[in-house]
C-alpha cells in the first residue's frame, strides 16, 4: 500500500516537474520571441528617428545657406551702392574745390548746391546701411567721407577775405587734405574688393619664363 502511494507521489512530482519545465520553455519561447520582436522594432525606430534627424538638420543647413547668401547679397548691394556714392561725393567736391575754371562751369555757389546734395545722398544711403559692412571698414568709409567734405569746407574757407584766413595756414591744410584722399579710397575699394571675394591679383608676366621641360627660367 505505502509503495503505490509513494509510486503515485513519484509520478505526481515527475508530472509536476514536466509541467513546470514545459510552462518555463513556452514562457521562454514567448519571451524570446517579444525579444526579438522588440529588437525589430526597436532599430525601425532608430532608423526613423536617424533618417529624421538627418533631414533636420539638411533644413537647418539649407535655411543657413538661404539666410548666409541672402546676407552677402545685401552686403555686395550695400558695398556697391556705397562706393558709387561715395565716388558721386568725392567727383562733386573735386568739381567744386578747384581754383582754376571754365568759362562755362556752374559758378561755385550753385557748385557747393551739388556737393550738399551729394553730401545728403550718401549720408542717408550709407549710415541706415552701415550695419552691413564689418566695424572697422564702416568707420573707414565714415572716415573717408568726412575728410571729403573737409576738403570742401576748407576750399570754402578759403574763398573768403584774406583777413579772414591769412592767419589760418589754410593753403597748407587745403594740399594736405586733399593729397590725403586718393590712397584712402585706393585703400577703401581694396577693402571692398576683399569682402566681396574679389582678391585675385593678376599673375605676374615673369612667372611664365620658366622652362616647361625642367621647370627653370629662361637666361636671356
Amino acid at each position: 500500500m505505502w509503495f503505490e502511494i509513494f509510486a503515485q507521489l513519484g509520478r505526481f512530482g515527475i508530472g509536476v516537474a514536466a509541467i513546470g519545465w514545459l510552462t518555463r520553455t513556452i514562457v521562454v519561447h514567448f519571451l524570446n520571441k517579444d525579444v526579438a520582436k522588440y529588437r525589430v522594432e526597436l532599430g525601425h525606430a532608430h532608423d526613423i528617428e536617424m533618417e529624421r534627424l538627418r533631414n533636420d538638420l539638411q533644413l537647418v543647413a539649407i535655411e543657413h545657406e538661404v539666410r548666409f547668401r541672402s546676407v552677402y547679397e545685401r552686403q555686395a548691394m550695400v558695398i556697391a551702392r556705397t562706393y558709387q556714392k561715395l565716388s558721386e561725393l568725392h567727383a562733386a567736391v573735386a568739381n567744386y574745390a578747384r581754383f582754376l575754371t571754365m568759362g562755362d562751369e556752374p559758378d561755385l555757389e550753385t557748385k557747393r548746391k551739388i556737393v550738399f546734395g551729394a553730401n545728403d545722398a550718401f549720408r542717408d544711403y550709407y549710415f541706415p546701411r552701415r550695419i552691413f559692412l564689418p566695424a572697422d571698414t564702416a568707420q573707414r568709409v565714415t572716415d573717408v567721407s568726412n575728410t571729403i567734405v573737409t576738403l570742401a569746407n576748407t576750399f570754402t574757407r578759403l574763398q573768403r577775405p584774406a583777413p579772414e584766413n591769412a592767419s589760418l595756414d589754410l593753403d597748407e591744410r587745403f594740399d594736405e587734405i586733399k593729397e590725403s584722399i586718393d590712397p584712402a579710397l585706393d585703400a577703401l575699394e581694396k577693402e571692398f574688393r576683399t569682402l566681396l571675394g574679389m582678391t585675385s591679383e593678376p599673375q605676374d608676366p615673369k612667372t611664365n619664363d620658366a622652362d616647361p621641360m625642367n621647370g627653370s627660367k629662361e637666361t636671356k
